[in-house]
């Protein structure tokens, strides 16, 4: 597996930044949410009550980081990686894991057993501009799949989605990428969206190539302008 960087994560004005060898950066998350209208969520939030937003939040939350955990653990003993999650302590044998989870590693699984090589897990990258701007950010997986360096995002969904859902998403494999090959000189062939649904556990692999991925980085390249002049963009 590729080395790891030292970074700290911290808190500037009630948002996540991380200090990176000598740079304090906004995280990539920041700056698609700090530059988005969430007048949607603001609806959403309004009209099914606050409680049951929270609610939601949290479990949604809580199973992110749960089948996070679940995902990393399975391709560190497929692949002889002798370190733990770092999310969280493994169970002991999938058959001691509680059903639903049993039921979501299952579901990932005909994708997983796919994966040729695990070069990074919860990697924490950074890029920077001849200004010294720029942004940071920790990615879900680098992995070699099919021949293609790609970086994948997992994802657990309430209800079905197509890949017109993931822009975000893809913006963020597009940012991660570009900060890969500036930290550890690797160009990333693809995206890619990995989504279980969690009624009917259909899982399903929505992929960006490399040339679509450049265009997503324009666009995050415009999102970081926005952020960085305190602009929202619709």
């Amino acid at each position: 597996m590729l080395p790891r960087f030292q970074t700290r994560r911290t808190s500037l004005d009630g948002v996540r930044h991380y200090s990176c060898d000598g740079h304090l950066l906004p995280s990539v998350t920041a700056v698609l949410g700090e530059t988005e209208d969430k007048s949607w969520l603001v609806a959403w939030r309004e009209r099914i009550g606050h409680a049951e937003a929270d609610r939601i939040s949290s479990e949604a939350s809580a199973l992110g980081t749960r089948t996070h955990s679940l995902v990393e653990n399975y391709l560190l003993e497929q692949h002889g990686h002798k370190q733990l999650s770092l999310l969280q302590e493994p169970q002991e044998g999938g058959s001691d894991l509680p059903q639903e989870d049993q039921a979501l590693l299952g579901a990932f699984k005909p994708f997983l057993d796919e994966v040729e090589e695990v070069l990074l897990l919860e990697g924490t990258v950074w890029w920077t501009d001849q200004r010294g701007k720029g942004f940071a950010g920790s990615f879900d997986a680098l992995l070699r799949w099919q021949g293609r360096l790609v970086v994948v995002d997992w994802k657990t969904t309430r209800k079905q989605k197509n890949r017109g859902d993931w822009g975000k998403a893809f913006c963020q494999c597009s940012a991660y990428g570009r900060a890969i090959q500036q930290r550890y000189g690797l160009e990333v062939e693809g995206g890619l969206v990995v989504s279980v649904n969690r009624g009917n556990l259909r899982r399903d692999v929505h992929q960006v190539e490399a040339e679509e991925l450049g265009l997503y980085w324009e666009a995050f390249l415009n999102r970081l302008d926005a952020y960085e002049r305190g602009v929202v963009i619709a």
